[in-house]
């Protein structure tokens, strides 16, 4: 009996050990070598073994993920399974597409539009969810997330279109004075573009005050040589099937057009920037660059630039990405009135 407890306080005291050891070399390589916190670490650790970007590189694995959303993008996207909101939701079908509102009682005069990243194709993920009642719980601010027409069904031109005629409507409903774009990946692409058109609509019509920018996709292209010394770290995006998604989305249009590659558009009048990043993302280069083209052209904005950290860093649960969202909680409670 005496050797049977010795035999299991020896291998506790061996797990206890080891467990110390592994989580003193996760927090060096993770502070010294990446400059980051812990959990981005795991962060990364996780995509890797989930193998997330296969869906990005040439191969099955891309096919069929093109295959799939060929069914589920014609679907009613629904919660993803395991997400807890604490806000109440409901979805209604608008300008012919799909429309969640989250927290619309707290409303006073501000909206949030979410618009959610995923190369063009993909819809939402847990992670985009859980992003909305964070900040729409802290923000008290209802926040209105379009599914928007999406690949491969769709074109940019089409999705445009129907982003348009969901803006009008929205930004002239009764009570409504600011309006605060935000979305990651392509969806930040997108926000911005957006901004640019109402930008030049010439009609009277309220524009929004600030975008949100998280590692938004700039050039659809991905010709921005820096690409491929990222590529290799990057856990999420592949190059083939970015360049591959890049042209099916600009359809009959040119890549460089900047309805499909806002870095091509003008950034003059448009409501104030806050742009995200990190350096083990792939579109990190061209998020550098079109910082470079603000500050070159005198425009006032808000650039962060994370060490270290993979696409789409302001999602996952990291203290980075807390930090990320606590700004656009800031900057709602600022605005509202």
């Amino acid at each position: 009996m005496k050797n049977r407890k010795k035999k299991i306080l020896k291998l506790l005291s061996t797990t206890v050990m080891v467990s110390v050891v592994l989580f003193v070399a996760l927090y060096c390589v993770s502070h010294l070598k990446y400059e980051r916190s812990v959990m981005a670490t795991l962060a990364e650790v996780w995509m890797v073994l989930i193998d997330r970007d296969s869906i990005y590189e040439e191969g099955a694995g891309y096919i069929e993920n093109i295959e799939l959303r060929e069914k589920t993008n014609l679907e009613p996207h629904e919660k993803p399974a395991g997400v807890s909101m604490d806000i109440p939701y409901y979805y209604q079908y608008e300008h012919n597409m799909q429309v969640y509102y989250f927290n619309m009682e707290t409303f006073t005069d501000t909206l949030l539009i979410y618009i959610p990243g995923g190369g063009y194709l993909n819809n939402p993920l847990k992670y985009h969810w859980k992003l909305i009642n964070n900040v729409s719980q802290n923000a008290e601010c209802p926040v209105v997330m379009p599914i928007y027409p999406k690949l491969p069904h769709y074109t940019c031109e089409e999705s445009y279109e129907v982003m348009m005629e969901f803006y009008l409507d929205i930004a002239s409903r009764e009570g409504v004075k600011h309006i605060i774009f935000a979305g990651d990946s392509s969806g930040g692409g997108m926000s911005l573009v957006l901004a640019q058109k109402i930008r030049d609509l010439d009609i009277d019509i309220i524009e929004p005050e600030q975008l949100f920018l998280y590692v938004p996709w700039m050039d659809v292209t991905m010709e921005n040589e820096k690409i491929m010394e990222i590529e290799p770290v990057d856990p999420m995006l592949g190059l083939y099937g970015t360049v591959d998604i890049g042209k099916k989305w600009a359809g009959n249009l040119d890549r460089k057009d900047p309805m499909v590659s806002p870095i091509y558009g003008t950034f003059e009048d448009l409501g104030y920037i806050s742009l995200f990043t990190g350096t083990r993302d792939m579109l990190c280069p061209d998020n550098i660059k079109f910082s470079e083209i603000l500050t070159e052209q005198g425009i006032e904005h808000t650039f962060v630039l994370k060490e270290g950290l993979d696409h789409p860093y302001p999602l996952f649960p990291t203290p980075e990405a807390k930090e990320a969202q606590q700004m656009l909680i800031d900057a709602i409670i600022e605005t509202k009135g």
